[in-house]
């Protein structure tokens, strides 16, 4: 649980399509006036298929109907004796960890554990207690203020039989508490700042010390409490085992008047920090439905609204898959209704929300439908915001955001809705669902599709522009030798991309790169297509990118890495907490763009017209490139936004070029844009983005300022300008390959040194290996990132016996292989 970004729908006319990997081939230029059209077979569509619907459902039963209810805040204690990694290596520990959680067992999301010690009279004088522990939880590195730790665990006593708890304070204890406020107990479960505990990892097990004179002569319980929030638990670390402890011993000089080496339970007691909230899933009228008179919401019958605190989930019947064939498997379902962000807390990331779930293994994992694996590397997302009328999910500003569930065939599987409220009193009605469908449609055979189109900045007439398509294979077959075709609409017809794609098997990703010149500047509409011979599936062949401003010959170098316009459903971002924002890596010199050396004119932001008042400040930073961070500053400035500067329509260009750190820029540069508003959300100015697709570059990151950025699934809409100053330096601009190259080793035969040439036509990692004629790699010679350029290399064979050697040049698709000679 981190930042937490708010959904805003609009339209607009230009859009670009989806996207998906990235791998380079030979380039070709869109200006060949020699070059001859190319003419394709039209491919055949297959005899059309019908859908089968493996589940649905509309409640007009008035009844659950086969749907199971879960209060997921009702869970039970977890604390218990165990084995695993027991203390001293023999007998049992008490744990506070499910051993069915990843593989070897561990803890879950918004968990609030506690396990309660045996009443003690405790002796007048100094009683103390001592006890072993070990822990490894989430890192609190990245917590954010007033906490300092996320998940953690803490000491509390009672005076009253476990009544009222308060915890014990770290000057009671030796070690004390590595942190002074967990977001664990402090969002999650309710309690506010300043709740300390330890976090973070100390797997040694290592003896803590309590004094307990402020209680001496009362009855007390004692009690070990643990508390998770809801963003990352074992399933996303299997190194988080949790909390365990072992051999407590209570004490006052010599005497012991408690002891306990976790050998049996006793008079112990497991259980949980809060009560159960409920469950209020039920069917009931509309008084607007869209299909039928019944339909399916979480909230109070008396209210209308739920209630705060709640976790409460719907768990659909089991779905069968073992039997299908091949093809997709998707989910929708009607929804509507309202589960509100706006907390009084000023806890932008506390939020209420609601989302859809997978499980494969009957309920132990569930994942999120838009990453139904539970890829660790993958946004799960869960949802906020008004639907104010009837819509499907597909067809909503949350749109394509559920996976196919296809890769699940042989399973059988179960979906689920949950609704999830927080400690503050801000509730709604929350969502309702409507004819929930779960519908398998038949695959084609043969069918390879062009996801998605890359033009890349800058984009200036008469200058070199790189474009990339990525295809993919959805169809049951693997193919070989696929041509794929590239044009611009208003200019070119369509033209080959060089060479074909030599095989791509189902479920995997190919790229094509090509480089296009247009003369004269405009709108111009580039589009990527696949051209398999006996393709079954057109829908699917053709991705296009609308709205390309071609500027003028003489204009600054504009530089981007979002996909050009926005599309009809696109995000802004004003829960950035005070102090941090987006930032963005600009990487000129690694893209080619410019030989050595530019000017840094502008920075160029589009901010949403959301909001509501003028001279709205941020701080603009500008920052030579580091190794994974920002550098040295160059740029410190305040800016203030009006709203007149705000919309999608709109830049704010702010300029820097006086500044004399832009001048003569030899390095790649980094933008960040700092939120000064220290008011409640939303905080304005908000930049405006959308999903980032999958082009296997990174260039967008949020930062506080120090350490290291937290790379981000989105596209900023921040641009900077540049002007090339290698001419003005009085150095000569050395023009690039065009395309990908190895040249044969000279001297050839040679003893024992020879040299390598290899043409690389955009910075890309690259690797340059030697083998023997047994297969066996000798030397690598390159193994990183290598800037566009011809490059050569030396390669010393002193060491190696006479004979035929292979030298092996790789990037991403291109591959190449000479033979040379060493002879001594």
């Amino acid at each position: 649980m981190r930042q937490l970004w708010t959904l805003m729908l609009l339209a607009i006319v230009c859009i670009c399509t989806a996207a998906s990997g990235a791998t380079p081939v030979q380039p070709q230029s869109l200006d060949q006036s020699a070059q001859p059209e190319t003419r394709f077979a039209v491919p055949q569509r297959a005899n059309s298929h019908l859908d089968e619907t493996l589940l649905s459902e509309n409640w007009e039963s008035g009844t659950l109907n086969g749907w199971e209810v879960v209060d997921l805040t009702a869970v039970p204690g977890q604390w218990h004796l165990d084995d695993y990694q027991a203390f001293g290596g023999t007998g049992t520990s008490w744990w506070v960890g499910n051993p069915e959680i990843n593989t070897n067992g561990g803890y879950d999301n918004e968990w609030y554990m506690v396990l309660d010690m045996p009443s003690l009279t405790l002796p007048a004088g100094t009683p103390m207690m001592r006890f072993w522990h070990r822990y490894k939880v989430e890192d609190p590195s990245s917590a954010d203020p007033p906490y300092n730790g996320w998940d953690g665990m803490n000491l509390r006593i009672s005076t009253n039989g476990g009544t009222n708890w308060m915890v014990i304070p770290s000057t009671a204890l030796t070690p004390v508490y590595d942190r002074t406020s967990l977001y664990g107990f402090g969002v999650q479960h309710c309690e506010g700042p300043n709740i300390p505990g330890w976090c973070g990892t100390n797997t040694t097990w290592h003896q803590q010390t309590v004094n307990l004179t402020t209680w001496a002569g009362q009855t007390v319980i004692i009690r070990f409490a643990f508390g998770s929030d809801p963003g990352f638990c074992t399933s996303d670390d299997a190194t988080m085992f949790g909390w365990m402890i072992d051999n407590v011993r209570c004490y006052a000089g010599t005497d012991t008047f408690f002891t306990d080496n976790a050998d049996s339970v006793g008079l112990w007691r497991s259980g949980v920090g809060r009560n159960p909230a409920g469950s209020f899933w039920r069917v009931d009228t509309d008084t607007d439905p869209e299909n039928g008179t019944y339909v399916l919401m979480c909230n109070q019958v008396s209210t209308g609204d739920y209630v705060p605190n709640m976790n409460c989930a719907i768990m659909s019947p089991y779905i069968d898959l073992r039997t299908i064939a091949f093809g997709t498997v998707k989910v929708d379902v009607r929804i509507k209704g309202d589960v509100p962000c706006d907390d009084p807390d000023n806890h932008p990331e506390d939020c209420d929300a609601w989302g859809a779930e997978i499980t494969v293994d009957s309920g132990r994992t569930w994942c999120a439908l838009n990453n139904p694996t539970c890829n660790p590397d993958c946004t799960s997302y869960r949802y906020i915001g008004p639907v104010p009328s009837w819509e499907f999910f597909s067809e909503s500003g949350f749109s394509s955001e559920w996976k196919d569930l296809y890769q699940f065939v042989g399973h059988v599987v179960r979906i689920r809705f949950y609704e999830q409220s927080t400690c503050d009193l801000n509730v709604a009605e929350g969502m309702m669902f409507d004819d929930f469908s779960v519908v398998f449609t038949p695959g084609f055979p043969n069918d390879v599709s062009c996801a998605t189109i890359q033009v890349r900045y800058p984009n200036v007439a008469g200058r070199p522009m790189r474009i990339r398509g990525f295809f993919e294979n959805p169809g049951a077959n693997a193919q070989n030798d696929v041509t794929c075709y590239y044009r611009v609409m208003e200019v070119g017809t369509w033209r080959a991309f060089f060479p074909p794609i030599a095989s791509i098997a189902h479920g995997t990703r190919a790229t094509r790169d090509t480089v296009v010149t247009i003369a004269t500047p405009g709108v111009y509409t580039f589009q990527t297509r696949s051209g398999l011979i006996g393709d079954q599936n057109l829908a699917n062949d053709t991705a296009t990118c609308w709205g390309v401003q071609v500027q003028p010959a003489d204009s600054p170098l504009e530089l981007g890495y979002d996909n050009h316009t926005l599309p009809d459903t696109f995000y802004y971002f004003p829960s950035y907490e005070t102090g941090s924002g987006p930032l963005v890596h600009f990487t000129p010199l690694a893209d080619g763009v410019v030989p050595s050396r530019f000017h840094i004119q502008n920075v160029r932001i589009q901010f949403s017209n959301s909001q509501d008042a003028d001279n709205m400040p941020f701080e603009l930073h500008v920052y030579e490139s580091g190794q994974a961070a920002p550098g040295l500053e160059i740029v410190n400035t305040t800016v203030n936004v009006n709203r007149n500067e705000t919309g999608v329509d709109r830049w704010k260009s702010i300029d820097i070029s006086t500044d004399p750190d832009t001048r003569d820029v030899t390095h790649d540069f980094w933008v960040w844009l700092k939120t000064t508003n220290s008011g409640p959300t939303p905080r304005y100015p908000a930049v405006v983005g959308r999903d980032e697709l999958p082009w296997n570059e990174v260039h967008y990151y949020s930062w506080t300022g120090s350490g290291t950025p937290s790379t981000q699934p989105y596209f900023f809409q921040i641009h900077a300008t540049i002007v090339d100053a290698t001419s003005a330096a009085g150095e000569t601009s050395v023009e690039l390959p065009a395309s990908w190259g190895l040249m044969q080793n000279y001297p050839n035969p040679f003893n024992p040194a020879t040299d390598i040439r290899h043409d690389v036509p955009r910075a890309d990692h690259v690797t340059l290996k030697v083998f023997n004629l047994m297969g066996q790699e000798v030397a690598t010679l390159v193994n990183g990132m290598v800037q566009a350029g011809s490059h050569t290399v030396s390669f010393s064979g002193a060491n190696l016996s006479s004979g035929v050697y292979l030298y092996k040049l790789e990037s991403g698709s291109f591959s190449a292989t000479r033979k040379m000679l060493l002879m001594k």
